[in-house]
């Protein structure tokens, strides 16, 4: 997966998270989006973000522990997440 579709799933999670009551202080969402063009990976970003447990709460809801099981089997996570982007 290119990094272009990688920064586009991750900002959209991001933002159904944050929509439902996720808080990423001190950092905004435009500078972690930032973060992705200078940092030497994407993962380097969005791996630490989307396994946090505040993170899943607000992206998954009540069955978050389920999905954060299923989601650290995965080779690349951030498609687990791009298959859940209309369902939540």
């Amino acid at each position: 997966m290119d990094n272009q579709s990688i920064k586009t799933i991750f900002k959209s999670a991001l933002q159904i998270a944050i929509r439902n009551g996720h808080v990423i202080a001190p950092a905004s969402l435009d500078e972690i989006m930032y973060g992705f063009e200078h940092e030497p990976t994407p993962e380097m970003i969005y791996i630490p973000i989307i396994f946090s447990h505040d993170f899943a709460k607000s992206f998954f809801g009540a069955e978050w522990q389920e999905h954060l099981q299923k989601m650290v089997l995965e080779e690349e996570p951030i498609r687990y997440i791009e298959n859940l982007l209309d369902q939540v």
